[in-house]
């Protein structure tokens, strides 16, 4: 594929048919512990030695520059996580008929043949976490979620960084039930209006040339009727 604005942060793009597979050797272990009904808690634990990554990469060929994926040698991920569900009623006694949802992971990770800092897998969050309440009666019901995700810079090689900027989102919908075979559903989503950023950074001895690629953030609403005949 060819970019008409050739740069080294628009490269042009291209296959590479001497890939080799990644081969992954993994150890995954967790606890988990109910206490009463509908209520759980688990903590795991994951490790990852990985062998041929593949990864892609910038290099001016010729009078281009050109990007493709090329195999980086050996990566190491870790990454542990936290995981709660219950009723609330399981915490504070005659509480209303509240669910709560939540995880909590950290992530690490490091390529060999990347020189660091931040040379962690490109994309990988080093935090991420959820929360969800959701409430239901026979009448209506209502619920929301709020998800997280860190960012910041990664270096994917030599001369190559990317930035992603950290994601918070919060949905929410109510349901009401009008009948035995009707009910009405509102939606609201991405009720903070996040927006998206994006950069990429390509460094020499000669300068540094960036990209920035930002979307504003729009919340939305949905609104569906429902009927069963």
């Amino acid at each position: 594929y060819y970019n008409a604005f050739n740069t080294a942060v628009t490269p042009d793009f291209a296959g590479n048919p001497h890939l080799e597979p990644e081969l992954a050797l993994g150890l995954d272990a967790a606890f988990e512990h109910y206490w009463t009904d509908g209520a759980m808690v688990s903590l795991s634990a994951t490790a990852r030695n990985i062998d041929n990554l593949i990864g892609t990469g910038t290099e001016l060929d010729g009078e281009r520059y050109v990007s493709r994926p090329s195999n980086r040698g050996s990566a190491q991920v870790r990454s542990l996580e936290f995981e709660a569900k219950f009723p609330l009623k399981a915490l504070v006694k005659g509480a209303p008929a509240i669910n709560v949802q939540s995880s909590l992971s950290r992530n690490w990770s490091e390529v060999e043949n990347v020189p660091g800092p931040d040379n962690r897998l490109n994309g990988q969050a080093r935090w991420s976490s959820n929360i969800g309440l959701d409430y239901k009666n026979p009448q209506w019901g209502a619920g929301a979620s709020f998800n997280y995700a860190s960012g910041g810079w990664t270096r994917v090689s030599e001369s190559e960084s990317a930035y992603t900027i950290a994601r918070r989102n919060l949905d929410a919908f109510v349901v009401y039930n009008l009948s035995a075979a009707s009910k009405l559903r509102v939606t609201a989503r991405n009720v903070l209006s996040t927006g998206r950023l994006q950069a990429n950074r390509y460094e020499t001895p000669a300068g540094v040339t960036e990209s920035r690629d930002e979307q504003h953030g729009v919340a939305g609403w949905h609104v569906l009727y429902e009927t069963r005949f």
